[in-house]
């Protein structure tokens, strides 16, 4: 099988072609809205296939459509996003006629979300995914017609500083259904990061260092760093991100991937998402009410697959990388699309009488390819 293709023919079915030009959307039934976070972490995969303009288009939009205090939207819809999803898991035993989004309307943008939440990430993500793309394809005339725009949705963050570090409201990071209040690992990498990149392009000058410190003293706990500052949360995600942007010097890369390999973390290859469980009470209603109360812990991510197939890459780990690719290999060969979410007992995809996984999955199509490809 030729893994590459079979990814890349997944996620192009997912590109959509509007009177505004080419989004993402994150897949292709209760997620068929255009969400940032999705579309911003599968742009990586998008890039490295060299699908430049629906990627461009996408952020651009994104950045048109910022708030007055330089929020990114969540979404970019032509519809209602809530609408979409209840459609399509509640009611999915209609038509598919019922079901698909036209999108043949006027792009509009939503800023919050269920809980009244914004999401933090979308900006710091929005940043990453344009230099990604920038230093990918050399359009730097992107960059300078961008520049000031990129510098407000940096400036967003500003007010949501407790000492050099972001913190967030209840369900506002990518691990919505748990409330994640405080500061977490997860959102701090990723503003370090985008701090990083914009000091690179010289958008900022952003004291790297002493961000990177007060970062590790705070999250890092017997070997890997914890989910929330509060909690004693181990989220993989993350931790394997800090690798693959060397955030850790390689050998200290090395011994935080070794201390992830174990059993309590994973599923066969495949990564849970964090360990233990969250407490009951950090769990919100509306993703108990369809049975996903384990959403974002004990559950195996499809992107989270493809983050430790880079930081194995990374680390040159070649009999971790082949049987990483196995697995995917497996999951595709099996199911015949790369979902959202798998079970832990035998790696199925996840159904019930409500929710069924999302396929074909941007988010996780988008961060395999970027790994095969690297």
């Amino acid at each position: 099988m030729n893994l590459i293709h079979q990814l890349s023919e997944q996620i192009q079915k997912n590109i959509i072609t509007t009177r505004d030009g080419k989004f993402l959307q994150a897949g292709d039934h209760q997620f068929q809205s255009f969400w940032t976070r999705d579309f911003c972490w599968a742009s990586f995969g998008l890039v490295a296939i060299k699908e430049y303009e629906v990627v461009k288009n996408h952020l651009q939009h994104l950045l048109d459509r910022m708030n007055t205090q330089g929020l990114i939207p969540r979404i970019l819809e032509t519809g209602r996003s809530d609408r979409t999803v209840v459609l399509n898991t509640v009611f999915r035993f209609l038509p598919r006629r019922y079901l698909i989004s036209k999108h043949n309307r006027k792009i509009k943008a939503e800023h919050y979300g269920e809980h009244g939440t914004l999401s933090i990430d979308s900006n710091a993500l929005v940043i990453l995914a344009f230099i990604n793309y920038v230093e990918a394809s050399g359009d730097h005339k992107f960059l300078e017609d961008n520049k000031d725009k990129l510098l407000q949705c940096f400036k967003f963050y500003k007010n949501r500083l407790d000492n050099g570090l972001v913190f967030q409201k209840e369900f506002e990071d990518w691990q919505d259904s748990a409330k994640r209040a405080g500061k977490t690992f997860y959102t701090n990498l990723l503003y370090f990061q985008a701090c990083k990149k914009l000091s690179e392009h010289g958008v900022i000058a952003a004291k790297l260092a002493e961000i990177k410190s007060k970062i590790h003293r705070t999250f890092f706990t017997n070997g890997l760093y914890r989910s929330v500052e509060h909690l004693d949360i181990m989220s993989t995600e993350a931790n394997y991100l800090a690798i693959i942007w060397d955030f850790l010097p390689a050998d200290q890369g090395a011994k935080v991937y070794k201390k992830l390999a174990a059993q309590k973390f994973h599923s066969k290859e495949f990564p849970l998402c964090s360990v233990p469980t969250y407490p009951s009470h950090e769990i919100s209603w509306t993703t108990k009410i369809v049975g996903l109360s384990r959403y974002h812990d004990h559950m195996l991510w499809s992107w989270i697959l493809g983050l430790k197939l880079l930081a194995a890459k990374k680390l040159n780990l070649s009999s971790e990388t082949q049987a990483l690719e196995n697995l995917l290999i497996e999951l595709i060969s099996e199911n015949e699309f790369l979902f959202e979410i798998y079970r832990v007992n035998d790696l199925t995809p996840f159904k019930n009488p409500l929710y069924y996984s999302e396929h074909p999955f941007s988010w996780g199509l988008g961060i395999n390819l970027w790994a095969l490809k690297s």
